[in-house]
């Protein structure tokens, strides 16, 4: 697969409101490569295709959906070698694993960001749009709240910013955003090796899972007898104020 902008994917999350489509349009003219693909657009043909009562009141919640859109993503991604981006807000942490973790543990390169603002100004954005529906009001809390957990990460703030301003911070983040994509595929393809019966050990900057071995065969090959396990952050032993010293976890 050719990495014409040094990723496969680049997934924008964010609260309903907060400018993920218009950032996404931005990137695009700034990767004249680059393929937007908006999830909504699958939401909508499920409601034209199915019948009301397989239908649920977030198409998140119809599993049609999450298959196709990990699908989708996968083929164009991998079909043309050209980056894909998509806008799409995503908060609940099992739809997370089961579209992005999927994708990264089959090996697409997907870099994951949030773009976050204050209740008030998405409130605003949201009062400003012609197509906003009072569903979209209703899911501004749940999102602030659910897209704070650590999962989400990095974070970029849009408060203060224009949607090209945010759309360079985005562009200048890519060795950030690498690390934690790569980071969370090791974890991903260890979760995936137990499910088949095979037990794995994956370090946290290991470039693939490594078959675990006997103690006595780990004495005889040098190796520790205890094997690696992650210290819970990316990016090693947290400091003082929850993280690694000189990573906040949000970008600036």
């Amino acid at each position: 697969m050719t990495r014409q902008a040094g990723f496969d994917v680049l997934w924008l999350n964010g609260a309903f409101g907060v400018g993920k489509s218009t950032v996404a349009e931005l990137l695009r003219r700034r990767l004249p490569d680059a393929i937007v693909v908006d999830p909504e657009s699958i939401g909508d043909y499920l409601r034209l295709a199915l019948p009301p009562d397989a239908q649920t009141q977030d198409f998140q919640d119809m599993p049609p959906w999450r298959t196709i859109t990990r699908v989708v993503i996968e083929s164009i991604a991998t079909t043309y070698g050209r980056p894909v981006i998509v806008p799409m807000t995503l908060v609940a942490p099992v739809y997370f694993d089961e579209i992005i973790g999927r994708l990264r543990a089959g090996g697409v390169d997907v870099r994951h960001v949030t773009l976050r603002a204050p209740r008030e100004t998405i409130l605003e954005r949201l009062a400003g749009r012609a197509d906003t529906t009072d569903w979209s009001f209703h899911q501004v809390d749940r999102c602030i709240e659910g897209l704070d957990d650590e999962r989400f990460a990095p974070w970029i703030d849009t408060d203060g910013r224009s949607p090209r301003d945010v759309a360079d911070v985005v562009l200048r983040s890519h060795a950030q955003l690498k690390h934690r994509s790569e980071s969370y595929g090791h974890r991903a393809a260890a979760w995936a090796s137990r499910r088949r019966g095979r037990v794995d050990v994956v370090g946290p900057r290991t470039s693939s899972p490594r078959p675990a071995t006997r103690p006595s065969a780990r004495r005889d090959r040098g190796l520790p007898v205890s094997p690696p396990r992650f210290a819970g952050c990316a990016r090693g032993p947290r400091g003082p104020g929850g993280c690694r010293p000189g990573w906040s976890g949000c970008l600036p």
